[in-house]
């Protein structure tokens, strides 16, 4: 996958070629939800996740010179208009955590995302401390943990979430051939965190 291609492989070039793949995956997504029927505020929601995490694994990954052509557009930029990904992550599962009835899916998302490792660039402010003293990140996912069934799947498992009327979060393997979006994290302690984009969530079309 691009991300775990990215951490494997850091001497690729990071030229035209490579920025505009990246492109079209996060446009494959999109249009993969909107012919779902996926409701704006979801697609805005994984596409941000998606950005964000190809955009750490590239930009973390060599200097600024190497980087050049990313940095010119960084897909944050261009798909959502803002580069505060670390900042407005925690902002939105504060807002999911407060909901009366939250998208399961989304907590599923941002469970992975932040017991994934995310933060390593873009989320300074998840560095702050709560007021009894936990970090926001480690408070994010403790609260994310608490709501998302445990399932048996370890957390580099692919996970496919499904919405029905009848069974609400229950997780399901897709029968779409293609990543919807994918967040998986490889670590190394002793070389730090790899960030891989792998099968998190799939859309599954009814039927």
């Amino acid at each position: 996958m691009f991300v775990m291609d990215i951490y494997h492989q850091p001497a690729q070039a990071r030229d035209e070629a490579l920025y505009h793949y990246a492109v079209m995956l996060v446009e494959t997504v999109q249009e993969k939800l909107k012919a779902a029927k996926e409701h704006d505020d979801f697609i805005n929601h994984v596409i941000y996740a998606q950005c964000a995490m190809m955009d750490d694994a590239v930009l973390n990954t060599a200097s600024s010179l190497e980087n050049s052509v990313w940095l010119h557009n960084p897909l944050q930029a261009r798909f959502v208009m803002q580069m505060r990904a670390g900042e407005v992550m925690f902002e939105r599962v504060r807002e999911l955590l407060h909901q009366a009835a939250p998208d399961p899916r989304l907590l599923v998302l941002y469970q992975r995302l932040f017991g994934m490792g995310f933060s390593q660039r873009w989320s300074e402010r998840l560095r702050d401390k709560m007021p009894d003293g936990r970090y926001k990140r480690e408070y994010a996912l403790e609260s994310l943990n608490a709501l998302v069934p445990a399932g048996g799947q370890p957390l580099s498992a692919p996970l496919v979430v499904e919405r029905r009327p009848t069974v609400r979060g229950t997780l399901l393997h897709s029968r779409l051939a293609h990543i919807v979006l994918a967040l998986l994290v490889t670590s190394a302690l002793s070389a730090g965190l790899q960030v891989s984009l792998h099968h998190v969530l799939q859309m599954a079309l009814p039927g």
